[in-house]
């Protein structure tokens, strides 16, 4: 098993990172206001591309309504669905 700490890339800011000493993560980066933000979708194989990719668009879609309405979304609540 490689030491080496990894990030593959999907596409739209999602990506899952593989660490050494933890299970692979799938997770979303992307702005609001300019600032970056990420989220955490739950740990591979539980969660699979086809959720990740769901969970990030849902994802997307609110960011961009705060973004054009300025309101506040929890992160958390994708990682829980």
């Amino acid at each position: 098993m490689s030491r080496v700490r990894r990030t593959i890339f999907d596409s739209g800011g999602l990506f899952i990172l593989i660490e050494p000493s933890k299970a692979p993560g799938w997770s979303f980066k992307y702005r609001v206001s300019g600032r970056e933000k990420l989220i955490s979708f739950g740990v591979y194989p539980k969660a699979s591309m086809a959720i990740a990719r769901e969970r990030r668009a849902d994802a997307a879609a609110s960011s961009a309504m705060v973004a054009s309405r300025g309101l506040a979304v929890d992160p958390r609540y994708f990682a829980r669905q």
